[in-house]
């Protein structure tokens, strides 16, 4: 695609609703685009009549439908570069760089949001791009970057250990190993020693489809053809099974949970040999890490289990420690609340029937607190009961699991509660820039992840209320502003006005560096704009709505709240904002509580609509 030249995308997906609600989304955004199915003969009418530039197609890499969609491209002349919308992102890393084929992988589900955006900006990227990938690893990093060769249908040269007398070149056409050498051997003998490798370092450059037959490697071994696998060929990918033989440098995270109706992830066909993917859980070959890889998902993922029975919890510490995560237990929600306070936690399952403080009433302090509302809270209970279970998700809670739930089971589902924030670490790691729901991650433990991780780019974000841009350097803050309506804020209060946003969406684009040094140490800064966030809501408390003298009001962000504000809301907005009624002749005019007064009027505050006059 030239550079700069406007995005004509065909949309390609077997289900009509979806590929048309796409398409709209792309309309409205005054995207050109039209919709096809995989059908070949609908596919080669559609590119005829409407000429698109860019595939945008739903399904997973290796899928037999992309799989026949890239050949059918082929045979009709001139592939297109295509973006997959799918839900396994463990090829990102090697897709980012390549300029032809596959050129982007976005998450599902389809978020207009967050997903035009980067379609917006391929036309002028992927001319920019170098079409190579550099890594280093062994067998098993080789064998994933050749499985992603395979099912990607990609051309061109693997160099390996470039410059030294035992240097090897493996070359593909359209996923397909031509011929292959290392050092002076070349064919079988080839691939035997590279099954034997300990470490290598790695550079696959794309190639045009017309040199793919014209390479020359040299050796006089004859070229080695897709078909049964040899003898070298299997040994290899045995061995790729066998994870606990390989000294292995870093590991693969695991695919994310499918989606109903979306192709499972199979094994990587290697060399024609079938290798399983592997077991780890970490991110894969980083090209550009800004940090070393973490070695699994679950040592990152400390636990926090509130429970008054011993056996139950020494039951649950010992399982969840075998299989890896950091467990910290409490008995009680006393207890519990101040072990949350001390530490950083991925998770806290809480019992709901305790002494001093129960489950209900630990959801209760947690979620009203700003330094622990963000912490994903399941709770255990004795009773399989639905009411208890609706309950505790108005309370709060993310989760809800009985115990007569298997450790196996119970495991699974932490495993789906935490897979989003998993995600997002392994993105990150890619090196790749970032679309996704932040609010619903924790905008807190985004922020705090980036500073863990050293990340240098800039974070976008927006929600009904206002819009937001961060900018990080090295994970430290370095500028924050916030616009709402037309008043910008910067600093630590447009800070605490994203922190007390709702349904935030966004993007964080990785950048080299930024010009402004960081200002703002990130933890430090979150810890007191946090207390501040505390302090004001404690301000709003039923004592003091009952005492308030009046309220200060902002009247144009109140003017810009009467139109995305919520509209039960109104009536009281409207006495306190325009008739200037204090609290308590409102609650009164109104027959609202105090409780009901105070979290309109925490809305409010934080949004910056008005301040308390105490």
């Amino acid at each position: 695609m030239p550079r700069g030249e406007q995005a004509r995308i065909l949309v390609i997906d077997d289900d009509l609703a979806e590929r048309q609600k796409v398409a709209l989304a792309m309309d409205a955004a005054g995207l050109l685009s039209d919709t096809s199915s995989f059908n070949a003969e609908e596919l080669g009418q559609k590119r005829a009549v409407f000429e698109p530039n860019l595939l945008f197609v739903r399904a997973e890499v290796g899928a037999p439908t992309l799989t026949e969609l890239m050949r059918e491209l082929e045979r009709q002349g001139h592939p297109l570069p295509i973006v997959l919308l799918c839900q396994d992102m463990r090829d990102a890393p090697y897709v980012r760089h390549m300029r032809k084929g596959l050129v982007e992988m976005l998450q599902l589900p389809f978020s207009p949001r967050l997903h035009i955006a980067r379609l917006r900006l391929l036309p002028t990227e992927l001319p920019a791009r170098g079409g190579h990938i550099k890594g280093q690893g062994a067998h098993r990093e080789l064998s994933l970057l050749i499985g992603h060769l395979v099912k990607a249908q990609r051309t061109g040269e693997l160099t390996l250990n470039k410059g030294v007398p035992d240097e090897g070149l493996l070359a593909f056409s359209k996923g397909v190993l031509k011929k292959t050498r290392l050092g002076p051997l070349t064919g079988e003998q080839a691939l035997a020693r590279v099954k034997g490798l300990q470490q290598a370092n790695w550079d696959f450059e794309e190639g045009a489809d017309s040199t793919a037959d014209a390479f020359e490697l040299g050796g006089s071994a004859a070229p080695i053809e897709r078909g049964p696998p040899t003898a070298a060929e299997a040994s290899m990918a045995a061995s790729a099974r066998g994870a606990d033989a390989l000294n292995v440098a870093f590991s693969i995270p695991p695919p994310p949970p499918q989606l109903p109706g979306m192709p499972q992830a199979g094994a990587v066909d290697l060399f024609g040999a079938s290798v399983e993917p592997p077991l780890p859980s970490a991110p894969p070959p980083s090209f550009a890490l800004a940090a070393s890889a973490p070695s699994t998902d679950e040592a990152q993922s400390p636990i926090l289990f509130v429970d008054d029975d011993a056996t139950l919890v020494q039951m649950f510490s010992a399982f969840f420690t075998k299989k890896g995560y950091p467990t910290t237990t409490a008995e009680d929600g006393v207890d519990g609340y101040q072990k949350l306070l001390a530490g950083r936690f991925e998770m806290v399952i809480v019992d709901l029937n305790m002494p001093r403080l129960d489950g209900w009433g630990f959801l209760r302090v947690v979620r009203e607190d700003f330094r622990t509302l963000e912490t994903p809270v399941a709770v255990f209970s004795n009773h399989d009961n639905y009411r208890e279970q609706l309950r505790a998700l108005h309370a709060g809670a993310q989760a809800y699991y009985g115990k007569s739930l298997k450790m196996a089971a119970l495991e699974a589902q932490v495993k789906e509660l935490l897979e989003p924030r998993r995600r997002f670490t392994r993105v990150i790691l890619t090196g790749q820039s970032v679309v996704m729901p932040l609010g619903a991650l924790g905008m807190q433990w985004v922020l705090r992840k980036l500073s863990d991780l050293r990340i240098t780019g800039q974070l976008d974000a927006q929600d009904a209320w206002a819009s937001y841009r961060l900018q990080l350097n090295s994970g430290q803050l370095a500028q924050v502003t916030a616009k709402a309506g037309p008043q910008t804020l910067s600093g630590e209060r447009a800070l605490m006005m994203l922190l007390a946003a709702r349904g935030v969406e966004g993007s964080l684009l990785r950048q080299a560096d930024v010009s402004a040094p960081p200002a703002m140490m990130t933890q430090a800064l979150l810890a007191k704009v946090v207390a501040v966030m505390n302090d004001e809501q404690q301000k709003l408390k039923e004592e003091q709505l009952k005492q308030a003298k009046g309220l200060d009001i902002n009247n144009e962000l109140y003017q810009l709240y009467t139109q995305v504000g919520p509209p039960a809301w109104k009536p009281a907005v409207q006495l306190l904002c325009e008739a200037q009624l204090l609290p308590r002749d409102v609650m009164s005019r109104l027959s609202m509580s105090a409780a009901e007064l105070s979290a309109v009027l925490k809305d409010l505050v934080r949004r910056g609509v008005v301040a308390l006059k105490s």
